[in-house]
């Protein structure tokens, strides 16, 4: 018997493949991101986003943390795919609230989809807010994810993915509040 998978399987096997071989040629980012974006991708997919959601779960840091230019990813995948990578993707700018001010307008430009895997995107990444010692990164840290919940509030704040965000925010806000 032959198992022959969906062109969105093959898809999505595509976008781990070409994430594992970026990340492998360079990443800038010192956290584990090949198992960080596979749980975004892999989330996306068990609650049901389009394959293009999902694929652009697995590759939305690639950009910003590797070698990667949004130009090989419209290339390589679908131009909803590569549209929702370059919605999660930081603008070039210093300024971490104009940054992310700008950031967040373009993902709720994106639509539901950029903006449940923004929420999927911080919420992986929040275990990490207990390894920063810095003050001034604590702070800034603490108004991205005020300002982000804020922002997508309105949006997705009625799906379960933004409740779960929200209620680990408010579980790291508290473990820092103890310390």
């Amino acid at each position: 018997m032959d198992i022959v998978p969906s062109k969105e399987e093959i898809e999505i096997e595509k976008a781990i493949s070409f994430l594992v071989t970026h990340i492998n040629k360079y990443c800038r980012n010192k956290k584990p991101l090949i198992l960080h974006s596979l749980r975004v991708g892999l989330k996306a997919r068990q609650l049901g986003l389009s394959h293009e959601a999902v694929v652009a779960g697995f590759l939305h840091d690639l950009v910003e943390d590797t070698c990667c230019k949004l130009q090989e990813i419209k290339k390589t995948f679908s131009p909803k795919a590569a549209k929702l990578v370059a919605a999660l993707t930081s603008p070039k700018i210093s300024n971490y609230k104009l940054k992310w001010r700008r950031l967040l307008a373009k993902i709720k430009k994106a639509g539901p989809e950029a903006m449940i895997l923004k929420a999927i995107d911080c919420n992986d990444n929040l275990p990490w807010f207990k390894l920063l010692q810095e003050k001034t990164l604590l702070k800034q840290g603490f108004w991205k994810l005020d300002f982000t919940l804020n922002s997508l509030k309105p949006g997705i704040g009625h799906t379960k993915v933004f409740r779960d965000f929200s209620k680990t925010a408010n579980q790291i806000k508290k473990w820092f509040s103890k310390k």
